[in-house]
């Protein structure tokens, strides 16, 4: 039997995400707000977040991508097909004081879902090292979510329990965050106060399938990918799919 393996790489800077979770802190900001901008890398692409703080709300957005920058391409001599395509919606994450449930907006390889799901609890080890971070004296935290492990640098001169992404439950705001492989890092890059209120409008809870059920339906979209990839090709044909790149990385089954 003539079995041709096909080595698939995904780079899923197609997962990002919009959710909605409390902040938790009970404290507040400058009556005006402030905005929270990041560097952002996500395997070997680079983009900006911005989080937008005021009166116990907040709004984490990832920078929207151009939509000429989908793109494919199969390497025949090292058997991979790479597919960058970036979304163009543009993701946001909403937070709202006293909230007990987390929203996001994430995609399989071919469709959008509203997700709900509770805060995740990170159990983050406080440690004592200190640095600076844009003016800001700030304190080191390790913990794991999602299959990564993160090194957090947070403020307390900012009392929001708070950060970019997912990530929070630090007693300060995050202002750098990076995993232990280096494939995944946020980067205070500046702060500025006054926020347009436009911002806040767009945060409302949608009904949503659970994170279990999302993660069901985001593998069997990689299942359905490879048996379409298999229908293309002469003969009896095999696609394994690996190297698949995830924010959260435990939501590739193996």
């Amino acid at each position: 039997m003539n079995v041709k393996k096909m080595c698939i790489w995904i780079l899923s800077s197609i997962i990002l995400n919009v959710l909605i979770l409390d902040s938790g802190s009970g404290q507040p900001i400058d009556s005006r707000g402030i905005t929270v901008e990041y560097d952002i890398k996500l395997s070997d692409v680079q983009t900006t977040g911005m989080l937008f703080l005021k009166n116990n709300r907040s709004v984490f957005e990832w920078l929207k991508f151009d939509s000429n920058e989908v793109s494919s391409k199969f390497n025949k001599k090292k058997g991979k097909f790479k597919i960058n395509s970036r979304d163009t919606t543009g993701k946001f994450v909403c937070k709202k004081e006293h909230g007990k449930e987390m929203f996001s907006r994430n995609r399989t390889l071919s469709k959008y879902y509203y997700i709900k799901e509770k805060i995740p609890s990170i159990p983050w080890d406080l440690k004592q090292d200190e640095k600076v971070i844009g003016g800001y004296e700030a304190h080191k935290a390790v913990g794991a979510f999602r299959g990564r492990s993160y090194t957090v640098w947070y403020t307390p001169e900012i009392p929001i329990s708070n950060g970019p992404w997912k990530l929070g439950g630090v007693p300060g705001l995050i202002l750098e965050a990076k995993d232990n492989v280096g494939e995944v890092s946020f980067q205070l890059k500046k702060i500025k106060k006054n926020i347009p209120s436009v911002k806040f409008t767009k945060c409302f809870a949608k009904k949503g399938i659970s994170w279990e059920e999302f993660r069901e339906r985001f593998n069997d979209s990689i299942d359905r990918f490879a048996r379409y990839m298999e229908s293309r090709m002469s003969g009896e044909a095999k696609v394994n799919i690996n190297g698949i790149f995830n924010i959260e990385k435990s939501i590739i089954k193996e």
